[in-house]
């Protein structure tokens, strides 16, 4: 499974790439799905090795594992510019938050 995580600040043009990339067949575009991790709460610092975000991490082994946990969807955005309801096997899978 490929993943690309993209992430940017504010008004960088982050959604509108995202956007782009999901017009694309063999991509699948998740749009903000952290909305109640660390990532989300965090998402402009820099991680260090030895930091430990057990939430985040569990929406990752869910997401790799081929599902969404629904539990971290906090906002009706994801349902609204996702392009699908779960992680492909094959093609780009496109998280951005």
């Amino acid at each position: 499974m490929k993943v690309l995580l993209l992430n940017g600040f504010d008004r960088c043009g982050s959604s509108l790439i995202g956007g782009l990339l999901a017009r694309h067949p063999d991509a699948a575009y998740f749009f903000q799905p952290f909305n109640r991790t660390e990532v989300h709460a965090s998402q402009h610092e820099i991680w260090s090795e030895d930091e430990v975000h057990p939430a985040t991490e569990r929406f990752l082994t869910e997401f790799l594992a081929g599902r969404v946990d629904r539990d971290f969807l906090g906002a009706d955005l994801f349902q609204k510019h996702s392009t699908a309801e779960a992680p492909r096997a094959t093609g780009l899978n496109v998280i951005k938050e």
